[in-house]
């Protein structure tokens, strides 16, 4: 510390000599002092010791995996006697030092590897933040195998080459297995999941032929996109079935890689285990579609193929949707799709219509709502079950089970042809044999989302057709899940072999689909119905939108919008029942009957086009000239011949050529021949020559190009329409022969017809001939079978019934055309939307429903009281009770429809109706019953009206709060069985009391809290759940904890008071590694138990006033 200077005589001078040592040793030297007065050099001998530097510092970091998931319990060890540090919960770790250190860092838990391997320090003295490592199962190769020989073990010779393999959410593959199987995916967690599939093989579609599109492929819609001609693709994958349906990949449920077995290599063994047949579905429309309406069509679909996902437990996947514009009705790409969406249909299918080169299909209503066809959306819950029901019909093979063997109806007003099943449905003193609904084949719209099983098809004679289902009838005792595994487990055997795939064994095909009800379904409370498999595991739907090429309507469908008709009477009165078509220079398309609003949804509409509307001979329309969103069509002043026009309009095809139609006109006091023209698709029209052909007769001769058509009959001022279809006795649908428009339906028997041949079914809005002063319901339908068809017989109509205007005393009457008059044709029944009546024979051309004319009752019922809502005790169950309502006659139904929003008069229209509906009872009577809701643990709204029997309606009441549907709850616990799966709990054991994770809640609190059962502080803020919700702060939120009651946050020394600058200092203390004593860890202020330097900013805010 001094270099020069001059020291007094006797003087002294202290200097200081500073070195810095290296090591901890003695270090030794010299001062030499340079004096002028003695002109000599003194040298002064010194020492020093160096002895350990106090340090304080960290090594922290976190370990993940690749997917920055927390590693816990992860072993990192400090060489040169560091010591060691394990990983928390958040996979984090720090390990303290109080001297300089060197060495290695190594991280390890079994069955991992972790990169880097190491990390490497020399001289530490500072803290070391951010030393982060990533972890994963160690890359032991995984083999994919199939038990080719159904032993359950892996054999050699089992490996699947060319398996896709993806981990966890991935959407893309990490590769394909070699020839053995065998692939390997390195730095993948022990709690990763692994979905291998492997596609076997495709089934060509009979339809796919380009023969059918003119033999152009650029006009074949079945090979848009990834199609390929495909039926559909038979894929095994790797995801396995719980209990509760739901399908988890690999090892599924509750376990984790570390549960896998290995083979003799050490290859870890994933088995495809679960088959799938990816379907490939083309779907095209009458006539261009909106914007708006093509979404509604994807947004079914994709909850259309959840739905049969469910139902046939994730057999059944969808994968490609084939939406055709620029080709609608009548053309090749129309009579060959799977898919028809006409504009009024009641909905049918063919069986196996998809398994040969036919013009048979899937036929869906634009707006069918599960009670008409004018209402619906294809995004709403029964459109797209209606949808899965028919594919029950048409890719899957079953019949309904609603209709008996003979294809009659089982009850009818408490009554029904099937003798066996009345007397064996658990009546009084009788045995309950049968389940009030066999699954989706029977009624799909209660949400059973099953099929039914062998166990509910109780032993008797199937050959009776009187006493079965029409499934079990016509599959000779099976059940929908029995046919299903038998049918497919051979076409899948068949066709594996077709393609080359050898070594399989019977036991692989037996094995390869199994019903899920071991134990049986039925007999019991309830049957057994299962949340899942709710979606599809790691299958998507995609829609390929595929237009023809060069179509001239491409411009069209981009302009083409929806609106509502409005029709009304010449005082402006609403017109119900009213047929409605839209008219373009090339096209008549009928768009439905207007409801009792007189209002009818139309779509394709375009401005060019104009609007028709028919009743009772008057005929109304209105030009479409701009966008609207309603337009108005009125009747003018009725100023027709009730006697000289009214008529009788049928059809009949020719015994050799189904396509020539002899048209008849009969009535009773029909004097003159009216004006007939035929019309059909593509701008074809012909004007129909009529002569007598008997005493208040005429006939004509008309050749068609298309099985479809409509006719316009003009007389005496009087304009009607009428359509009809051509049918043929030997490829019927499914359910029966549905008239054009969708109003009635003639189901049937095999042996209904004597003879095969054509017969065309016709509706028509023409005036009927009188009929003792009785009022007509509804549009006549006519019936015309070619001489080959011979006697017809055994069948029965089902006629949907107008909104309203249908009355009492109801009955059919049939047109005896020789004697020019109405024959009453006795039985029948009604209830609020069909009348249904069993023929022996179909002895009339044409058929009519008329009432008795009813005194005026402008009175509408009282409203509704006391309609509440509550959870059923029943499986997806919902309780309703209200109270009886009176009126001036008297109530004859209830109408109580359902939502998932809360239901008003302004969507009362696009809501679903309850089942189940009890009839009304005395006024001032407490009614209640018990309705099964589409889904599970959902919240549904209610409203209810009264209806009278002139069919006026109360006002709305709805119920006073919504309600939730009851889960699926095997064990009774409170807790849905879908919730205790995906939290590792028990379904089938009550566990509802248990604290599996100690923090206080019980299982079932945690449910009700949504909180995690299986740990102690679901949001990881360091405070226990139950602490949480004990102190009213969320359990669920990191930023919402309790505050401490000995401490206040920020206040690091403990002092109790506010945070100050003295409690900033500590805290940069803290972060600077220098450990000050006694720190208050409570004054943590961002929940991770240290602190850190967000505690510094916070004491300094507050300190400052800025908090």
């Amino acid at each position: 510390s001094w270099s020069s200077g001059t020291i007094a005589a006797g003087g002294s001078k202290s200097v200081t000599v500073t070195f810095k040592p290296t090591a901890v040793q003695t270090y030794s030297g010299t001062v030499t002092v340079n004096s002028d007065k003695t002109s000599g050099t003194n040298t002064i001998a010194i020492s020093g010791a160096g002895t350990q530097a106090v340090v304080s510092y960290t090594i922290s970091g976190y370990v993940k995996n690749a997917g920055s998931a927390a590693i816990s319990g992860v072993t990192l060890t400090f060489s040169n006697s560091g010591g060691t540090a394990t990983t928390d919960t958040s996979g984090y770790y720090s390990k303290a030092f109080t001297a300089a250190w060197t060495g290695m860092v190594t991280p390890s838990k079994s069955g991992y590897t972790f990169s880097p391997t190491t990390r490497s320090y020399s001289g530490v003295t500072t803290n070391q933040t951010n030393q982060n490592y990533t972890g994963g199962v160690a890359p032991t190769a995984f083999r994919i195998w199939i038990d080719k020989n159904g032993n359950g073990i892996y054999d050699s010779g089992e490996g699947v080459s060319g398996a896709s393999v993806r981990v966890n959410s991935e959407t893309t593959d990490r590769g394909v297995t070699d020839s053995q199987g065998i692939i390997a995916i390195p730095n993948i967690a022990n709690d990763a999941k692994i979905y291998a599939q492997k596609t076997l093989y495709s089934m060509s579609n009979p339809k796919a032929v380009d023969a059918n599109f003119a033999n152009t492929r650029s006009k074949n819609p079945y090979f848009a996109g990834t199609v390929n001609g495909k039926m559909y693709d038979f894929v095994m994958a790797s995801d396995i079935m719980a209990a509760d349906g739901t399908y988890t990949d690999f090892p599924g449920q509750g376990k984790t890689l570390l549960n896998a077995a290995k083979d003799t290599q050490g290859n870890m063994l994933i088995r495809l285990v679960h088959p799938k047949i990816g379907w490939n579905l083309v779907v095209s429309f009458e006539e261009a579609q909106s914007t708006a309406f093509y979404d509604q069509i994807k947004s079914g679909f994709k909850s259309y193929a959840n739905y049969m996902y469910n139902y046939t437990d994730g057999y059944f996947v969808v994968k490609n949707v084939v939406l055709v514009k620029g080709a609608y009705k009548d053309t090749p790409q129309w009579n060959y799709s799977d898919v028809q969406v006409k504009n009024s249909e009641w909905p049918n299918a063919h069986i196996f219509g998809n398994r040969y080169n036919w013009q048979a299909h899937i036929h869906m209503s634009k707006y069918f709502n599960g009670m008409d066809i004018y209402s619906g959306d294809p995004s709403l819950y029964n459109w797209y079950s209606t949808l899965g029901h028919e594919s029950g019909h048409y890719l899957l093979g079953f019949w309904d089970e609603y209709l008996s063997g003979s294809k009659q109806k089982y009850q009818i007003n408490g009554t029904g042809t099937w003798t066996y099943r009345i007397a064996h449905d658990g009546g009084t003193g009788e045995t309950n044999e049968f389940p009030n609904n066999y699954g989706v084949m029977q009624s799909q719209y209660n949400g059973v989302h099953e099929m039914s099983d062998a166990t509910e098809y109780y032993p008797h004679n199937y050959s009776s057709a009187d006493i079965v289902t029409n499934q079990s009838y016509s599959r000779q005792g099976q059940s929908c899940w029995t046919y299903f595994k038998s049918y497919y487990q051979n076409d899948i055997k068949t066709q594996m072999a077709a393609n080359g795939l050898t070594g399989f064994s019977d036991a692989f095909f037996n094995n390869l689909i199994v019903p899920p009800h071991t134990t049986g379904s039925y007999p019991g409370s309830d049957r057994t119905k299962r949340n899942g498999p709710a979606v599809m595991n790691r299958d998507t739907v995609s829609f390929i939108e595929w237009n023809l090429p060069a179509a001239r309507s491409t411009r069209q469908s981009q302009n083409v919008f929806d609106a509502d008709a409005v029709v009304l009477d010449e005082t402006g009165t609403p017109v119900s029942g009213a047929d409605v078509w839209l008219v373009s220079s090339d096209r008549r398309s009928f768009q439905g009957k207007t409801d009792k609003n007189g209002i009818v949804k139309c779509g394709s509409l375009l401005i060019g086009k104009h609007l028709e509307a028919y009743l009772n001979g008057r005929k109304a329309e209105n030009m479409i000239d701009i966008v609207r969103e309603r337009y108005t069509l009125i009747f003018p002043v009725n100023k027709r011949d009730n006697l000289s026009t009214d008529m009788i309009i049928t059809a009949k095809p020719d015994s050799t050529n189904p396509y020539r139609l002899t048209i008849t006109a009969s009535g009773s006091s029909l004097s003159s021949a009216p004006s007939v023209t035929l019309s059909q698709s593509h701008n074809y029209s012909v004007s129909v020559s009529m002569t007598a052909s008997g005493a208040n007769q005429f006939s004509g001769v008309a050749d068609c190009q298309y099985d479809s058509g409509d006719l316009k009959i003009a007389l005496g001022g009087s304009e009607s329409s009428g359509q009809f279809g051509i049918f043929s006795t030997e490829s019927g649908p499914a359910s029966g022969y549905y008239i054009p428009g969708g109003e009635l339906e003639m189901a049937y028997e095999p042996t209904s017809f004597s003879g095969t041949g054509s017969f065309v079914i016709m509706s028509s809005s023409v005036p009927v001939p009188s009929n003792n002063g009785m009022i007509q319901i509804g549009n006549v339908y006519s019936f015309g079978f070619s001489d080959t068809v011979g006697a017809v017989r055994n069948v029965m109509f089902n006629i949907r019934l107008p909104e309203s205007g249908k009355g009492v005393n109801l009955n059919l009457y049939g047109w005896d055309i020789q004697n020019k008059t109405w024959m009453l044709i006795q039985g029948g029944s009604l209830d609020k939307k069909q009348f249904s009546i069993s023929l022996a024979s179909v002895d009339y051309p044409a058929y009519a429903l008329f009432t008795i004319p009813q005194a005026n009752d402008p009175e509408p019922p009282n409203p509704v009281t006391g309609f509440t809502a509550s959870t059923g005790t029943s499986l997806w169950s919902v309780n309703l009770q209200f109270t009886a309502p009176g009126d001036n006659v008297g109530v004859s139904d209830y109408d109580i429809r359902f939502n998932t929003v809360p239901v008003t008069d302004d969507n009362w229209d696009k809501c679903l109706s309850v089942g189940n509906v009890p009839k009304p009872a005395s006024p001032g009577t407490l009614q209640s019953f018990s309705t099964e809701m589409p889904d599970p643990d959902t919240v549904y709204y209610f409203g209810i009206k009264a209806i009278d029997e002139a069919d006026n309606s109360s006002t709305l009441t709805t119920s006073s709060l919504p309600v939730k549907s009851q889960a699926a709850d095997t064990d009774g616990d409170g807790m849905p069985d879908a919730w205790e799966k995906s939290n590792g709990l028990e379904p089938n054991i009550n566990d509802a009391e248990n604290d599996d994770d100690g923090d206080g809640l019980t299982n079932l609190q945690e449910y009700q809290s949504h909180t995690d059962p299986q740990h102690s502080d679901t949001d990881r803020d360091g405070y226990s759940d139950g602490d949480e919700i004990a102190q009213e702060t969320d359990p669920n939120d990191s930023e919402s904890h309790p505050m401490s009651s000995s401490a206040v946050l920020g206040d690091v020394n403990g002092s109790g008071g506010e945070p100050d600058l003295a409690d900033a200092i500590l805290a940069l203390q803290v972060v600077a590694g220098l450990n000050p004593q006694n720190i208050n860890i409570n004054a943590d202020v961002n929940g991770d138990n240290r602190i850190g330097l967000e505690e510094v900013v916070y004491i300094l805010q507050k300190a400052a006033g800025l908090r």
